[in-house]
């Protein structure tokens, strides 16, 4: 942490989750019913794509935010293989 301070990073929360009885991974798990694992199921994609569409459509975001969800949120989808 020193190191990440001296170049200018400032740490505004900490806690030790090993603790905390679920697993580091549990908020990509695909999960129909939690709302944090809902874009890693196939509804939950495709409704992410529309609603960030539309909102490029609309300039209410920048363009191009589409095509980084698709390589951070889901990178393994066929969508992404051919854009």
């Amino acid at each position: 942490m020193q190191c990440l301070a001296s170049v200018g990073f400032v740490q505004v929360d900490g806690r030790d989750v090993q603790h905390e009885g679920k697993p580091w991974y549990d908020v990509i798990v695909p999960a129909y019913f939690r709302l944090s694992g809902l874009p890693f199921t196939w509804p939950g994609r495709l409704l992410l794509d529309l609603l960030v569409g539309a909102a490029e459509l609309c300039s209410l975001i920048p363009s191009g935010i589409i095509k980084v969800i698709r390589i951070t949120i889901y990178p393994t989808t066929q969508a992404n293989l051919t854009h």
